[in-house]
This record gives structure tokens, C-alpha cells and sequence, in this order.
């Protein structure tokens, strides 16, 4: 199964503010904000697979 994430910052502590946190982000944003930097996933990426986040977070040792 695909899913609609492309990305994913394995380690984040800027994202959700007093926890260390993984982020996962989305590619096709319709927006074009000039300071983005995610700028790459502005266009249609290829998606990760449900499996290989799934087996990523469990690794990290995350509750879902």
C-alpha cells in the first residue's frame, strides 16, 4: 500500500515543541511560499511505502 507521504525526518526537535518527534511530509503542496524549504516536494514525488514507515517508527521505538 502507498501512501501519500514522501519524505520523513527521521529525528526532529524544532516540530512539535518539547518533544523529539519524527516528521513525515507530503509532496504536491499548491502553494509556492518563497522561503519554503521543502521546495522539492513542491512537485509530485514518489511515495514511501506504509510498510517502510511503519517499520521506520518501530525502529525509532514510537508508539502509533
Amino acid at each position: 500500500m502507498n501512501s501519500i507521504f514522501c519524505g520523513i525526518e527521521k529525528l526532529s526537535l524544532v516540530d512539535f515543541d518539547g518533544y523529539i518527534s519524527c516528521t513525515l511530509f507530503t509532496s504536491g503542496c499548491n502553494y509556492r511560499c518563497p522561503f519554503c524549504h521543502n521546495s522539492p516536494l513542491i512537485k509530485e514525488q514518489p511515495s514511501l511505502k506504509m510498510e517502510e514507515i511503519l517499520q521506520k517508527a518501530k525502529e525509532l521505538g514510537m508508539m502509533i
